[in-house]
Order: C-alpha cells, then structure tokens, then sequence
C-alpha cells in the first residue's frame, strides 16, 4: 500500500512539471526506484508484492526520465524473473511486467541488454499463451521493439520459442483489438524478413547436414521453412532424409540426435506424403532404438517423432493447431 501511495504522489508530480520533475525529485525517485528492485530480488510477501512492485514501476516508468535509473539500480537483470513467474495473478503479473519490458525497450541499449538479460524467450511465452488481447498486445509490442534492433540479434530466439505460430493462433482467432492487429502483422512481416536474411535458402541447411555439422538454429523449428523446402528433401533419391537416418544410426552426439529426430518431424507434419515416404525408407526402426537412449531429451524427440509417424495426418494436423 505505502509503494502504491507513493506512486501515486511521484506521478502527480510529474504530471505538473514534467520538465523538472527528475531535478526536484532525482533522489527521492532515485530511492524508491531502488528499493523497488529489492523488492523484486527479495520479495516481502510474495506473490503479491511481485504484483505490486511491478505496477508501481510501471507506472513510474511511464516517464522517460525514470528509465535510466531502473537500467542504473540493475532492474534489467531481475526482469526475466517476473516475466517467467508463474502462479496466483499470474494474468495481471504479466501485464504489468510486459509493459515494463516494452518501457524499457524504447532505449536500443535497455533493449539489447534486455535481450542479453533473458528477456525475449518469457515475452514470447507471454504472448503466446495469453488470452487477454491487452497482454497479448503490450508482449508483442516490446518484442517488436526488440526485433528492430540492429541486425535483428533475437530474431531466431524468439523463431525457436515459438513466436511464428504464436502470431498465425492469433491472427486466426477474432482480434477486436485494431492496434494488436497492426502489430501481429508487423511483427510477421519483421520476422519473417529476420528469418529470409539468416538462412540464405535450402542451401545453408544441406550445406550443414552434408558437413555432418547439426546444430540448433532458427530453421529447424521454423515452420515457414519446412512448408516452403518440405518437397525439396525428395531431391537426389531422398539423399538428404537418408543422411538424417544415417545420423540416428551413427551419430554419438545427443544433439544431432535430437536435431535428426525433430527434422523427421518436420518432414512429416509439412510433407502430404510424409510418413509414407520415411515408412519406405525404413527410419521408423532407427527412431525406436532412440526411445531407450540414455540421454533423455534424445528420448524425447525420438518419442515425439515416433508418435508422428504412427498418427494419421488428419488427426496430427488437428493436434498441431490445438497445441
């Protein structure tokens, strides 16, 4: 109560002479802002005064002069904490601390460090699990600040969380919010333009699994990708999905494992002849030896990919619009 009495005083004060306000309040704005950033590191009575904290910061963050002093006070590093909590006021929580991300990100340096910070992986869950459009759109509206960035530095952190699906559910659900709507079109367009740039065509995914050199990246969750090159893994009598099941046959490296198993995946959601293809070539009995892998997300991806194979495409395309 005594942080939202004081926030409203702050912000009264402003409101009258916003020119000096920074000069005739830097320290008392100065100490609060601080003890406000305590407050989120050892919080008093949790989970409340999380929300509380969060909405007085916003607040006093509307006016850009009080920015600097959150960067200064070491907010950045505890805002990843609040955009991951997850429990009672959860919904609110998620508002108030989206908005203070999306404050925060007017200033390129905030918003790279932001990103850094581990920021940008939470605002995508934000916004692609919200059912309130006012969530949904202050989420999207910092991470579009984020995607502005010079040479785009989150993009396919923000790809691999699932951004791109997150903003086709959406469009495909009524949006009565004109200003989201905007800004799930912007951030598709960006993203899109983001993804085109980083991966150089088909060529740069061949090119990796020819070299034998399998790492996580933007294309090999990316739906977009999989839809536009799906048909071009028939190419050279299906060399490139046989180089995938040489790699489950071989490979002692869990990662390119998982990569292979998730890739397969891929194939068969985004291929009309997917499952037939892979069930001709013999990979289901290569996937199966994966499910008793002692790594266990080797397990896993082999369990999902297994699981596609056996499901009909009906079904599999019904189950991939409801997850």
């Amino acid at each position: 109560m005594a942080a939202t009495a004081l926030t409203r005083i702050l912000v009264s004060r402003e409101k009258k002479n916003p020119r000096d306000y920074l000069k005739d309040n830097l320290k008392t704005v100065t100490a609060f802002i601080d003890w406000l950033c305590g407050e989120l590191r050892a919080p008093s009575k949790p989970p409340r005064s999380f929300l509380v904290t969060t909405h007085a910061l916003a607040r006093i963050l509307m006016f850009r002069n009080a920015r600097p002093l959150f960067v200064e006070a070491g907010g950045i590093e505890l805002l990843p904490k609040i955009l991951s909590f997850r429990g009672q006021l959860n919904v609110q929580l998620a508002y108030e601390a989206s908005l203070v991300a999306w404050l925060i990100s007017f200033d390129k340096d905030a918003a790279m460090e932001m990103g850094k910070a581990g920021c940008v992986t939470p605002l995508v869950d934000i916004c692609r699990t919200a059912r309130k459009e006012k969530v949904i759109r202050i989420s999207a509206m910092a991470l579009r600040n984020l995607l502005v960035l010079d040479m785009n530095p989150f993009a396919r952190e923000m790809s691999e969380a699932g951004l791109p699906k997150a903003i086709l559910t959406h469009q495909m659900h009524s949006v009565h919010d004109e200003e989201l709507e905007q800004c799930l079109e912007q951030l598709d367009k960006l993203l899109s333009e983001c993804i085109q740039t980083e991966l150089s065509s088909f060529d740069r995914y061949r090119n990796e699994l020819l070299m034998g050199k399998l790492q996580w990246g933007v294309l090999h969750k990316d739906e977009r990708f999989w839809r536009a090159h799906a048909a071009e893994f028939e190419q050279n009598n299906c060399q490139l999905l046989l180089l995938l099941k040489a790699t489950l046959e071989t490979s002692t490296d869990s990662v390119a494992l998982c990569i292979a198993c998730n890739d397969l995946g891929m194939f068969i959601l985004h291929h009309p002849h997917g499952r037939f293809i892979l069930k001709q070539l013999k990979v289901k009995e290569a996937i199966m030896k994966l499910i008793s892998h002692p790594d266990k997300e080797v397990q896993r991806y082999a369990l999902m990919t297994v699981q596609k194979l056996l499901i009909s495409k009906g079904k599999l395309d019904f189950l991939t619009q409801n997850t």
